[in-house]
């Protein structure tokens, strides 16, 4: 992936020429969830005067495209 105009862009996909076994084994990796909550800790504290709202992106298409690689039957 690599930063273009502001944005990260799709430079290459792990899983498009993976056999269907391996897509179906392939787990997404959670190591990081603790220390992605623990940053949220400062924001959490205004809660009580502030709305928190969250952009979860990319969403669940965009993350298995990035995978696989998106094929567009026309």
């Amino acid at each position: 992936m690599d930063r273009q105009y502001g944005f990260n862009q799709i430079t290459g996909f792990p899983l498009a020429s993976a056999r269907r076994e391996d897509v179906l084994r392939y787990r997404f990796s959670f190591e990081q969830v603790p220390e992605l909550l623990r940053q949220m800790q400062p924001v959490l504290r205004s809660r009580q005067d502030f709305f928190i709202g969250c952009d979860v992106s990319p969403c669940v298409f965009e993350m298995y495209w990035r995978l696989r690689e998106l094929v567009l039957c026309v």
